[in-house]
């Protein structure tokens, strides 16, 4: 959950002691599969797109720098969209440890997912 909090994504947001809830300000909460049922708009299909891949790129960035963490999978019912500005992946279940390993001669990084 510090991800969420970390990446700038929800700002204002406390998160529980023992890390089982997170408590924000919101007009609307619904998940991606409520929201895409309720879309109409096709113009903004595009900029909500490129908004879910940026903020789960930001979720997705703290969680292997900082945590050495990554999803592995990806359920749409764990996708949740704030005030239809911001999107979140819930679920500490599809987030695997990850272990950074280096080749010197090639110098390239690799990710290995346990």
């Amino acid at each position: 959950m510090l991800s969420l909090i970390k990446s700038g994504i929800l700002l204002g947001a406390t998160i529980s002691d023992h890390y089982q809830s997170i408590t924000f300000r919101a007009s609307k909460v619904e998940n991606y599969q409520t929201h895409k049922k309720q879309e109409q708009k096709q113009e903004q299909k595009y900029e909500k797109a490129m908004k879910l891949l940026y903020d789960f790129g930001r979720q997705t960035k703290y969680l292997i720098t900082k945590e050495k963490k990554c999803f592995y999978r990806l359920n749409p019912e764990n996708l949740i969209i704030i005030d239809e500005t911001k999107y979140i992946y819930l679920s500490t279940s599809d987030l695997v440890d990850i272990q950074e390993e280096r080749e010197e001669r090639e110098e390239q990084n690799n990710v290995t997912i346990y």
